[in-house]
């Protein structure tokens, strides 16, 4: 037994959990799932916010500036540093 999310286009593709693994922890299982599922728009998120900051420095609190900044570290961290 086998649960799996599909996080591709082709019908094979997916995180897979072996069933005896989600039997012990089915809710840190599904908190997982339900993070890779919504991913993207995490990614969308975090983008929107750094690049608003980028273009708008003057117009936001240090604080959040320094989110903005986590923010575009993260996305580095995931796609590269920008070119």
């Amino acid at each position: 037994d086998v649960v799996m999310v599909v996080t591709g286009s082709h019908e094979g593709g997916g995180w897979r959990v072996p069933g005896v693994e989600y039997d012990l922890t089915p809710d840190r299982v599904e908190l997982q799932a339900k993070l890779i599922a919504a991913s993207p728009k995490f990614l969308v998120l975090l983008r929107r916010l750094a690049d608003y900051a980028r273009h708008n420095p003057e117009n936001l609190p240090d604080e959040v500036m320094a989110i903005a900044q986590d923010a575009d570290a993260i996305i580095s961290s995931i796609m590269g540093p920008a070119e």
